[in-house]
């Protein structure tokens, strides 16, 4: 929650979505938190488009990056220390062009520290503001 509340303060006017599997934790009414129990296939529809109206989906390494990957502008994928000879495995890679292959698809350790990760966030985040945004929908 740290990382969205230091990266709210970058971004004030950002809509922060929560979304996936598993509801346990709480989060602040200013995240709109739309994860679910269980998955249905409307309710899997419902996460692709979320995924699809973001410009950056932070997440921990797995198999549940796969269609965030495959929708979202940027992913920035938390890689655990033991999972590091799995890389790439749990992204799509969509762009042809590497070097913006290598701007969207971040992988960082996941023990690296929150102020790096905000300042990383938020460097991809602006820089997507410099892209062509012709494929691009608003930033959740």
């Amino acid at each position: 929650m740290l990382l969205l509340e230091q990266l709210r303060l970058r971004f004030p006017h950002v809509i922060f979505t929560v979304a996936g599997l598993g509801v346990a934790t709480a989060f602040p009414e200013w995240i709109d938190d739309r994860r679910v129990e269980k998955y249905t296939d409307d309710l899997e529809l419902a996460t692709c488009k979320i995924y699809a109206e973001s410009r950056l989906v932070i997440g921990v390494h797995g198999s549940n990056m796969l269609l965030p990957s495959a929708h979202a502008g940027m992913t920035l994928d938390l890689i655990p220390d033991d999972r590091w000879g799995n890389l790439a495995q749990d992204i799509i890679y969509q762009d042809i062009d590497v070097r913006m292959t290598v701007h969207q698809y971040l992988h960082l350790p996941i023990s690296t520290d929150i102020s790096l990760l905000v300042t990383i966030a938020s460097n991809q985040l602006k820089k997507y503001d410099e892209q062509d945004q012709s494929c691009y929908t608003e930033l959740y």
